[in-house]
């Protein structure tokens, strides 16, 4: 399990997390959500051990600093590798090579391909694949559907439930509410560096409300019809 409890991070005069708590079990996948500054992507550096913060964050039972963020495969909102390096030798990096994520994400029509000629979507692509393929019992993903066709986003929610199902446990922060609903057991609001409300999918709609004002998922469905 990923534990994180009364976490504190300041940047200068901010502060950026202000006693955030919250959990990951194996299992299940957990999705951040909040506007631009909430903390999503700083909560999520500063379990990845990338982030100094106050406050107590165990993976397994380890610290991310002393071993426990070698326990968990990455996808960072700014994941762009060394652009001559080829899709195929970024593959070759990962623990195991999975033919269905491979497939899914299109990987084999660019495998001879170099980063620095790829396009936004297709290096989002190359970054998830790399994330999925690594043999942890956790995976983030920030902001994985930046850039993606829909029929890639699709591809990976079915992905995404695959390694539920496999019993990795899945911490994702999106902007996409219709794809964090999609994939999310339990979903944690935040604002202003807080916590503003954990809910699963029953309470979903009543935490858009209060955290944005108007229920953001209604509206956002409105405009695909």
């Amino acid at each position: 399990m990923i534990e994180v409890y009364n976490l504190y991070v300041r940047k200068g005069e901010k502060e950026v997390l202000n006693g955030v708590s919250m959990e990951v079990d194996r299992g299940e996948t957990v999705v951040l959500i909040g506007e631009n500054g909430s903390g999503k992507t700083t909560l999520i550096r500063a379990i990845t051990g990338l982030e100094d913060y106050k406050g107590e964050i165990y993976i397994d039972g380890v610290e991310p600093e002393k071993g426990g963020k070698e326990k968990i495969s990455v996808l960072s909102q700014d994941f762009n590798p060394m652009a001559y390096l080829k899709v195929s030798e970024i593959i070759g990096f990962c623990d195991s090579v999975d033919e269905e994520v491979i497939k899914e994400l299109g990987l084999n029509g660019i495998f001879s391909s170099r980063i620095g000629n790829l396009s936004g979507g297709e290096r989002r692509r190359v970054g998830i694949g790399f994330a999925l393929m690594n043999d942890r019992p956790y995976i983030i993903l920030d902001e994985p559907t930046a850039n993606l066709d829909i029929s890639y986003i699709n591809r990976l929610i079915s992905l995404l439930r695959r390694k539920v199902e496999e019993g990795k446990g899945l911490l994702i922060a999106t902007h996409d509410l219709i794809f964090g609903r999609e994939v999310g057991d339990r979903f944690v609001f935040l604002r202003d560096g807080k916590v503003a409300y954990i809910t699963n999918e029953e309470g979903f709609n009543y935490a858009c409300t209060k955290v944005f004002g108007t229920n953001m998922y209604t509206e956002v469905m409105k405009r695909c019809v």
